[in-house]
Parts: structure tokens; sequence; C-alpha cells
């Protein structure tokens, strides 16, 4: 056999090789996808953006039985959209009158985002066990949001961390 057929053979076997594993590889990752850091930038962004008035968030873009943790207390506040609505609802406008949103930080990773505001308006109810103060708080919180492994990538589990020491 000559030189030629030898090399010809030798990358044809190293292709068949290469396409094999990576046959396997992809199935591999199929099986445990995450959204890519745009999709996710895309979602958390759009989690964001409310659209309706009296929202604060568009819960277009969380998936029908979400979770919503309260890291503080170790339970989960919301099991589904309408109790994150309800608990959203309670939080901005009963718990802090004319409560808003300002200096929103992300930072996006494959499926997963952090994201990082603070909560301004009136504390007029009880909250964590604090005493309404009647004056303007500013309540930090962090989240941290983990997506759906499959489309439409919605938030699947969000995970609340919020510095209510500021409110004693």
């Amino acid at each position: 056999m000559g030189i030629r057929k030898k090399a010809v053979l030798f990358v044809l076997a190293v292709l068949m090789i290469f396409s094999v594993s990576s046959l396997s590889s992809m199935e591999y990752l199929d099986k445990d996808a995450l959204p890519g850091i745009e999709t996710t930038r895309t979602v958390v962004e759009g989690f964001l953006t409310p659209v309706n008035p009296g929202e604060h968030f568009n819960l277009d873009y969380v998936a029908d039985d979400v979770v919503f943790m309260c890291m503080a207390l170790g339970v989960p506040v919301a099991n589904n959209k309408e109790e994150a609505r309800e608990i959203f609802g309670w939080v901005f406008n009963i718990a802090f009158e004319d409560a808003s949103v300002e200096d929103v930080k992300i930072t996006i990773g494959n499926g997963r985002a952090v994201v990082e505001w603070a909560l301004v308006g009136v504390h007029a109810q009880d909250f964590f066990d604090i005493p309404p103060s009647g004056e303007v708080e500013r309540v930090p919180w962090t989240f941290v949001f983990e997506l759906e492994k499959e489309w439409p990538y919605r938030i699947q589990l969000s995970r609340g961390y919020a510095l209510i020491s500021v409110l004693m």
C-alpha cells in the first residue's frame, strides 16, 4: 500500500474517531444542557422589566411551578407563579408602600444569574417581625436565579437574600 493510501486511511480513521467521540459528548451535553449566557440574560432582563402597571416584575419569564426561597427563613415563600405574584404584591405594595427597585446589578452565567438591587419604599407593615418604621427605607436584596434546562428556559428557582438588619 502506497504512502498516499495510508495517509488517506489515517485521516479517515482520525475523522471517524473524532466524529464518534463528538456525538457521544453532544448526547451527554444535551442531557444536562443549560441555556447560554445570552439566553439567560434575556430571561433575567425580561423578568426585571414589568409590562403591567402595579407589578414590579414580568412573571411571564418564570415557570408555572417556580420556587422562590427566602434564605433568611430557609423556606419557600412561593411555590408557583400565582404565589410569587402575591408575595411580590405584598412586599411592594403593603409591607413597603410605593416601593421600587433601584441600583440593579446583574451577573450572568450559563443558566444562572445573580441579581442585586435595593428595595426602596415606606416601611408600612411588619417585615420579618420588624415593626414598621413609617420611614422610607432602603433594603439591599440579592437573588440567585436558576433557569430550566429545557426550552423555553424560564426561571425555575430563586433564592433570595435580604439585608433586613437595615430595618432594625
